[in-house]
Formats: structure tokens, sequence, C-alpha cells
């Protein structure tokens, strides 16, 4: 099945990028001052989730934090489902050291309703800023009220989501009623640090425009400059794509962002290289730091 979907989606990159081969001389003639600003970024995003993960963990010694944040990284790369894999390995770690179930399943839901926050609360502001104009790019209503109303809704459900989990606790099983206020509290946990200021808090925000960035920084250093306002919402809508079951994205990833750029007017070879560009920066780097972090927890909990 996943060969299927890769398939599909190099059919897809191929029908929208005609000449593969302008693809790759704009990889190779990206100009070496931007890729450095590019890796810079990333090593960015990768110091943003280690701050923002040592926030909402502040229980664990910070050597195992940072060690487990830049592993989570590597794994959040490799494995399909986003972030959700990088969760998945620390929330095992943390299990073998000691933390309990349901302290475990609480702070890994406030890491991910509060990076889900962020990235949420950016793509807003980026589509009411497209909109209303501050930001340059395509100003067509489905490209920036759409995006914008869907998130809007999304964070008033999640908002409104714990007060009724709260209701509805009472009148319901143990089980569930326990899955209800392990989320209430969650939430409200979220909620207090992201109204504290905190260099966890700042750590989240920079997770994710330096990895934003760095698709700017790419697209920058391949000479056809795409907006920012182009930049962010395609790379947020099309990480979508790393949903699909496809070990590090592969071809996912990818089609997806490059499919965005595409609706948001970028040239189609400057798309492709930037992204594949990006790609290959945030999977490479996140791997050879989160690996070796992995050694060494290794040597640590063993």
């Amino acid at each position: 099945m996943w060969v299927l979907v890769a398939c599909a989606l190099v059919v897809a990159l191929l029908l929208a990028v005609p000449d593969l081969r302008s693809v790759g001389r704009r990889i190779t003639d990206m100009d070496p001052r931007w890729l450095a600003v590019a890796v810079a970024l990333e090593l960015g995003a990768c110091l943003g989730y280690v701050l923002v993960f040592r926030l909402t963990f502040p229980a664990v010694a910070p050597r195992l934090g940072n060690r487990l944040a830049a592993a989570q990284l590597a794994f959040g790369a490799a494995l399909p489902f986003g972030g959700v894999g990088g969760l998945a390995f620390g929330a095992w770690v943390l299990r073998r050291e000691g933390m309990g179930t349901r302290e475990l399943a609480e702070r890994s839901a406030v890491l991910y309703l509060l990076t889900s926050g962020v990235n949420a609360l950016v793509l807003l502001a980026t589509a009411l800023a497209l909109g209303t104009g501050l930001l340059s790019g395509p100003r067509e209503l489905s490209l920036w009220l759409v995006p914008a109303a869907a998130v809007a809704a999304v964070l008033l459900l999640v908002l409104l989501a714990g007060p009724l989990a709260r209701l509805l606790a009472p009148h319901t099983g143990p089980r569930l009623t326990a899955t209800l206020e392990s989320y209430a509290d969650a939430l409200g946990e979220t909620v207090r640090l992201a109204l504290r200021p905190s260099w966890g808090l700042v750590g989240a925000f920079a997770y994710l425009v330096c990895d934003v960035g760095v698709l700017w920084a790419c697209a920058q250093g391949i000479g056809d400059g795409i907006p920012w306002a182009s930049i962010a919402l395609s790379y947020q809508v099309g990480q979508l794509a790393t949903w699909v079951p496809i070990p590090g994205a592969v071809g996912a990833l990818d089609g997806g962002m490059i499919g965005m750029l595409l609706v948001y007017d970028a040239p189609a070879a400057t798309a492709a290289a930037a992204v594949l560009v990006y790609h290959g920066l945030m999977f490479w780097i996140r791997t050879l730091l989160g690996g070796t972090a992995f050694l060494l927890l290794r040597r640590e909990t063993h």
C-alpha cells in the first residue's frame, strides 16, 4: 500500500513539473549563502523543540530531557505520522525511566497541544495578514479565508472541549471519565503555559517559525523567491501529508508541500527544488543530531 501511495505521489510530481532536469539545475546552482542560512534555521528549530520539551516535562532531568528531545526529532523525521512517532518513542523511554502512565499521557498531551496550538495561531495570523494585505502573496478569498476559518473553528472546538469534558465526566463510565478528566487537565496546563512567558514558549514558536524559514531560505537561494505567506501556509497545510503512513514521509511531505505551493502560484520548478532541499536538510540534520542523542541515551539508560 505504501508503495502505491509513493508511486502516485511521484506521478503527480512528474505531471506538475514537466522538466525535472531544470529542478536539478536549480538545486545545484543554489546560492551557498542561503544554504548556510537554511542550515542555521534548521538547527534553531531543533533547539526550539528541545526548549519546549523541557518546558512541558519539567520533572525530567535536564541532560536526559535534552537528549530525549533530540532523539524524538530523529524518530519524528524517520517514522510515519509526523511527530507522533517521536512522541511515542519519548513515551517509551520515560515509561522505562519510571514515569507514571497518567503523568506521561498528560505531559505528552500538553506538548502536543502546545506545539499544535502554536502552529494553528501562526497559520491563522499568516492567513489574516495575507487577506488584509499585510503580507504579499495571492489574495484570492479561498486561499486565505478558508484556512483562517478552518483553523479558528478547530481552535474554538479544542478550547471548548476542556469545559465540556469536565461537564460530561461525572456522567460516564470510569475509564471514559479518567480520559475526559486527563484531557481537561492537559488543556488547562497548556493554556497556563501559553499565558506565562518563558524560554520554552519561545522555543515552541522557534520550532515552527525556524522550520518554515528553512523552506523560505531554500526558495530564496534557488533564485525565484516565494512570498513568506505562501511558504508558511503551504508548509503547514502540506505537512498534513505526513500522516500518510510512509517512513520518513518520503514522497508524501514533498508532494503535499509542492502541491500547496503550486496552489499559491509558486513556479513549479522553484517549488519542487526548494521542497526537496528543505526535506533533505530537515531529515539529515535531525537524523544526525537525534541519532547521536539516541546512542547517548542507550548508553545512559542501560
